[in-house]
């Protein structure tokens, strides 16, 4: 794990942390154009969530760390894709009370993936 490669993951983890962050302020705030904000930033936590993924893979490679890279990664992701499943745009602001349970799992793989990835690349491997 070079410190060039730990570096930009840590940067990857930090985008997608400011994504999450963005789009609970636009879901809270459900103004006029909200729902197109969400579409976009779903769109860019998507492909967030690619380059963690490719990134991770790479860091992890030959390391004990690539199987629960993959656990941890593959649990968000699935989380992430059944909650915008169950929730497109359209929808926002319907049913806040659904949504907020829906978004829980979400919440807590997302919360255990990035303590995970941020402590993996501070243990030397």
């Amino acid at each position: 794990m070079t410190s060039t490669a730990r570096a930009e993951f840590v940067s990857l983890l930090d985008g997608l942390e400011q994504i999450k962050a963005a789009i609970a302020e636009l879901v809270a705030r459900q103004d006029g154009d909200h729902r197109h904000g969400v579409v976009q930033l779903r769109r860019n936590m998507s492909q967030q969530l690619a380059d963690i993924g490719a990134a991770g893979e790479r860091l992890f490679a030959d390391t004990a760390a690539l199987a629960t890279f993959r656990s941890k990664f593959g649990r968000l992701r699935a989380t992430t894709a059944a909650h915008q499943a169950d929730w497109p745009a359209v929808l926002l602001g319907e049913r806040p009370d659904a949504f907020r349970a829906s978004a829980e799992p979400m919440r807590v793989a997302g919360t255990d993936f990035l303590q995970w990835a941020r402590e993996a690349v501070r243990t030397p491997t």
